[in-house]
């Protein structure tokens, strides 16, 4: 068997792979399909390598142009999302976190935010979830640093805070972000993050805070 047969199978076997787990979730049987997306988290990667080599750059190509690069059934960017959700879901931390690296390792996110934002994300979580609390502080550090205006590590920071049961510091955290009279940053991520202040006051019991951070939303 030559490379391009070795490569036309690979495929096959992760199209047939990611088909299965698709239905699998048409009918309500997301454990099943979980299990299902464990395993392509792994074999897919041989499939973009072949794909990436082929294209002969000298640099990280984005992800919209490896899916624009080999024929298949999917959409590239919504199995990737698929998986890491398909990873959560199994808590499969471990591998979540290297599936994540890995994403952040091929591809040029620089243009593709959400897929930046996801990865990001999923690192740090992951961190969070395996109890490497110190790695995952100063991950997000490093990631608020990158752009002090940029709000989606303080959402993440609130997300794995929450996950702690670390309700003084996530409060401490709300505080502050409330402090802020204008964000740069885009609208709908300033939403989400006072959507999660929202929470964390309410869990605590501070509803006249609860009440400032919904006009917060209100006036955008």
């Amino acid at each position: 068997m030559d490379d391009h047969e070795r490569s036309t199978l690979q495929q096959t076997e992760v199209g047939g792979l990611i088909a299965k787990a698709y239905e699998l979730q048409a009918d309500d049987r997301d454990e099943e399909a979980s299990l299902i997306w464990v395993k392509v988290a792994e074999d897919i990667w041989p499939v973009l390598d072949s794909v990436i080599e082929g294209l002969k750059l000298d640099h990280k190509p984005t992800e919209d142009k490896v899916d624009r690069s080999y024929e298949k059934e999917y959409d590239l960017n919504d199995v990737l999302s698929d998986i890491d959700s398909g990873l959560v879901y199994a808590r499969k931390h471990e591998e979540r976190l290297e599936f994540n690296r890995r994403i952040l390792d091929t591809f040029d996110t620089s243009k593709e935010r959400f897929q930046y934002l996801g990865a990001k994300q999923g690192i740090a979580e992951s961190l969070n979830a395996l109890g490497r609390y110190e790695e995952c502080d100063a991950f997000l550090d490093e990631w608020k640093a990158e752009n002090r205006d940029e709000v989606y590590p303080d959402v993440v920071r609130l997300i794995c805070l929450a996950a702690r049961k670390k309700l003084d510091e996530a409060e401490a955290l709300a505080d502050r972000m409330m402090e802020v009279e204008t964000f740069n940053a885009p609208g709908e991520d300033v939403i989400v993050l006072f959507e999660l202040i929202i929470q964390i006051y309410r869990e605590a019991g501070r509803m006249d805070k609860v009440a400032e951070a919904e006009a917060r939303i209100k006036l955008g």
